[in-house]
């Protein structure tokens, strides 16, 4: 279930969602591994669910299931059940302090692993399908009703991870690597899906969820050889960072209008950088005017990123003239980006 980040929550509730931006120690990577992240990767470790869900240690309770994957792989019954129950508790932890519409997700998902961690203990098997729906489900539970309040503090060290994933996805696909093409498609669809969650309006959150679509569906598509040319990949590429460039922007509006200037500001700066990746990826020149907006707007935005700082007079009207150019980049463009999501 998608739902908004701005539910109300406790400041207990709140001081506990910045801290997730934290990462635990990377366990040992599963099987099949996750293509080799580079110096500057926000997520370092992964674990592949249901053959094509790809979850990342974002949080304490990624870092159990990607640990849980890894014991039970490595045949370790024990740690399986042990990273379960932390998982577990985890979850109940965060249950109790969600409202009333995310605590009953929250809930099943950590007595479902509370069982398994109990079933365990009695000697009882688990086939590893049954693992990884209880991760899939653990994780779904995460995004929705977790990730998608958090404080935007807690997610900014992962929004240019989509961007990162994806050039490193094309480059791979050029390499003639399909596998790790693919791999980092499905990485890069995981990180728009707590996107998708974090969504300003209704409109957002469904362009997201098709953008996470398109890329899990080009990833079959390279695993299958169906795909000859890169140029493919660029479209979806492509649409994937306007999507992701308007995500930002709506963000910026809304932290702009509750006079958080520094959050509005960084918040801007990445739908800039997304942006000028849609106009690179869909092989559009970029005119001098739209140079010019963008160029303002990024100065705009280091002129805002001081927190305490009251919001420079010039941020507000950057705000629309960059939305104004994401919807002028969609007009040229979004006809083929169409074709793409319903080929």
């Amino acid at each position: 279930m998608i739902v908004s980040r701005y539910i109300a929550a406790g400041a207990a509730a709140t001081a506990m969602l910045v801290a997730l931006g934290c990462r635990p120690n990377n366990p040992p990577s599963p099987t099949p591994p996750a293509p080799s992240p580079t110096a500057d990767a926000a997520v370092t470790s992964w674990v592949t669910v249901q053959g094509d869900v790809w979850i990342p240690a974002i949080d304490a309770l990624g870092g159990h299931l990607v640990a849980a994957s890894a014991a039970y792989q490595a045949s370790s019954t024990a740690q399986v059940g042990a990273e379960l129950a932390g998982a577990a508790a985890l979850l109940q932890e965060r249950a109790s302090e969600a409202s009333e519409e995310d605590r009953p997700q929250l809930e099943a998902a950590a007595a479902e692993l509370q069982a398994a961690s109990e079933a365990l203990e009695r000697g009882e098997p688990m086939t590893a399908d049954r693992v990884d729906e209880l991760l899939d489900a653990a994780w779904e539970a995460n995004v929705s009703s977790v990730w998608a309040v958090a404080d935007p503090t807690a997610w900014a060290p992962f929004v240019r991870e989509p961007e990162r994933l994806l050039e490193l996805a094309l480059a791979r696909f050029e390499d003639g690597d399909p596998s790790g093409t693919s791999g980092l498609l499905r990485q890069a669809a995981a990180i728009v899906r707590i996107e998708a969650a974090r969504g300003e309006t209704v409109a957002d959150q469904e362009e997201l969820v098709g953008v996470r679509m398109d890329l899990r569906e080009a990833a079959s598509e390279v695993e299958g050889a169906e795909i000859q040319d890169v140029s493919r990949l660029e479209t979806v590429a492509a649409r994937a960072a306007h999507a992701l460039a308007r995500h930002h922007q709506l963000e910026a509006e809304h932290e702009f209008q509750v006079d958080s200037p520094a959050t509005a500001a960084a918040a801007l700066d990445t739908a800039v950088a997304y942006l000028e990746r849609a106009y690179e990826w869909s092989g559009t020149p970029i005119e001098p005017k739209t140079e010019a907006v963008l160029a303002k707007a990024r100065a705009a935005a280091e002129d805002s990123e001081v927190e305490g700082q009251p919001a420079v007079p010039d941020l507000e009207p950057e705000l629309i003239a960059v939305g104004a150019e994401i919807d002028h980049l969609a007009a040229i463009v979004e006809p083929a980006w169409l074709r793409v999501a319903t080929s």
